[in-house]
């Protein structure tokens, strides 16, 4: 047993090209799904009944500051039904659909999806496109979190305009030492990194990240929870303490590496069959 636990260790530790020392927990796609759209749905809530959204993404609009998040309201629940499955999957079922939950909970989770493709039609596109084959819960440690990259598209796009090395963790030493001004001038919400620095000087918790990766030493790419991330790494700038950042990391496969190890294996497999087709002499 405690090889097979040692096993499965080094598998996600060379799927997700971590360091042996990270802490890896399989889960279901559905619950990390649910998860991103309970938030998107309690922020539109919110702001259904004056308040300002908690959205949270790269085109995220923030909570104003010094108010908190507002309580979860169940509305994806409420609207959508259910409840989250075991963490029990198929890596290799469509669309990362959890397995052993029979047709009506492919057919829940392919709803959830749609919803949350629905409001979030950018950052959740990965979802339909590359949907990843496996999800692990973690918390960040601080050599990942400097490590993070926002999502792919335009260099001169909000995030990636003024992240001056690709990381997000150059944005917030950017907002420690040069102020708000340049975050702005790229179309950053300062506010919302502003509001979440200060929940966590406050000694607050933060809700996990999403991230998205290809197997191997690929980046990490954020595509829920960017301001959460550059303000953790701005509250560790000022003060030196990091409480670690809850993520769920989806794996996809390599579209550069994998097709090239299908066709290795295949030539393995040919040329295995071509020795047990030669006769003997």
């Amino acid at each position: 047993m405690r090889t097979a636990v040692s096993n499965a260790l080094r598998r996600a530790t060379h799927v997700l090209g971590a360091r042996s020392g990270d802490d890896f927990e399989r889960v279901s796609a559905e619950r990390v799904v649910r998860h991103w759209l309970t938030r998107e749905l309690d922020a539109a809530a919110d702001d259904e009944h004056g308040g300002r959204s908690t959205v949270d993404d790269e085109h995220g609009v923030p909570t104003p500051t010094g108010t908190e998040p507002p309580p979860s309201t169940g509305l994806a629940d409420r609207q959508l039904g259910g409840r989250s499955t075991a963490d029990t999957r198929d890596p290799d079922s469509p669309r990362g659909t959890p397995s052993g939950v029979g047709e009506d909970g492919q057919t829940r989770y392919a709803a959830l999806v749609d919803a949350l493709l629905s409001v979030k039609p950018g950052a959740a596109t990965f979802l339909g496109r590359h949907p990843p084959s496996a999800w692990y819960r973690t918390t960040l440690s601080p050599e990942r979190l400097s490590r993070l990259h926002p999502v792919a598209g335009p260099p001169d796009l909000s995030w990636r305009a003024v992240a001056t090395d690709g990381t997000l963790a150059s944005v917030a030493r950017r907002r420690h030492h040069e102020g708000p001004a340049p975050l702005r001038r790229a179309g950053v919400d300062v506010e919302a990194v502003d509001h979440y620095t200060e929940r966590l000087a406050a000694g607050d918790t933060l809700d996990a990240v999403v991230i998205r990766t290809d197997r191997g030493a690929t980046p990490w790419l954020v595509a829920d929870g960017n301001h959460r991330v550059v303000a953790a790494a701005r509250h560790r700038l000022a003060s030196g303490e990091y409480e670690p950042l809850p993520a769920f990391v989806g794996v996809s496969s390599n579209s550069v590496l994998e097709p090239l190890l299908a066709r290795l294996r295949g030539l393995r497999r040919r040329l295995r069959g071509r020795r047990v087709a030669e006769p003997r002499r």
